[in-house]
């Protein structure tokens, strides 16, 4: 790259950076100031928050396999293939095409 691509990679990544400093704090003071009540629902969530936060992985998991399952199994992707990955740089990708783009909806929505 050139002198001028690499200044502009960096100056557009640091007002990215600075984006991203300003939006985590607004989310910070709106809900100091807007989200700072309690109720005995709430309550009773705080209380099951730990739990959640250790079972969640297992279920995004098991719901993303039986996502990937289900669109292997009504053969989802262009030209009846199997959905597949594969490693690249150290990073498990898959490059498959599927017919729509609606099938992408219904597994986000699952």
């Amino acid at each position: 790259p050139t002198l001028v691509e690499g200044l502009s990679f960096l100056v557009g990544f640091g007002m990215f950076g600075i984006l991203c400093v300003i939006f985590c704090t607004w989310w910070l003071v709106m809900a100091k100031s807007y989200m700072d009540f309690s109720s005995p629902l709430l309550k009773w969530m705080s209380g099951a928050a730990y739990g959640v936060y250790i079972i969640h992985p297992w279920v995004v998991n098991a719901t993303t396999v039986l996502c990937v399952m289900i669109l292997d199994a009504i053969h989802a992707t262009r030209e009846g293939g199997r959905i597949s990955f594969e490693v690249k740089d150290s990073v498990f990708v898959s490059s498959t095409e599927l017919e729509s783009a609606a099938f992408l909806w219904v597994g986000w929505i699952i």
